[in-house]
C-alpha cells in the first residue's frame, strides 16, 4: 500500500472510524486534504531556515484552523 492518505482512509473504514454516508464521507476528506495542503506549508522552513513564514502562520494557517473549527463545531 502507498500514500499515506489513502492508507488512513483504509485503516478508518476497517475499524468504523470512517463515514458511510457520502456527505460525511467528503467533509472528512475535506479535512485530511486541507490538513495536507496546509501542512505541505508548514513543513518547507525546517528544509529551508531563511524561508519568510510571514504567509504561512499570518495567513495559511488561520484560514485553516478558522475551516477546522467550523467543522468541528457543526
Amino acid at each position: 500500500m502507498g500514500q499515506s492518505g489513502a492508507i488512513l482512509r483504509f485503516l478508518a473504514m476497517q475499524h468504523g472510524y470512517y463515514p458511510e454516508d457520502p456527505l460525511l464521507a467528503h467533509k472528512a476528506n475535506e479535512l485530511m486534504d486541507g490538513f495536507n495542503d496546509f501542512f505541505g506549508k508548514v513543513n518547507g522552513p525546517p528544509f529551508n531556515p531563511t524561508m519568510d513564514t510571514t504567509d504561512i502562520f499570518g495567513k495559511h494557517a488561520p484560514a485553516f484552523l478558522a475551516v477546522l473549527e467550523k467543522h468541528i463545531s457543526a
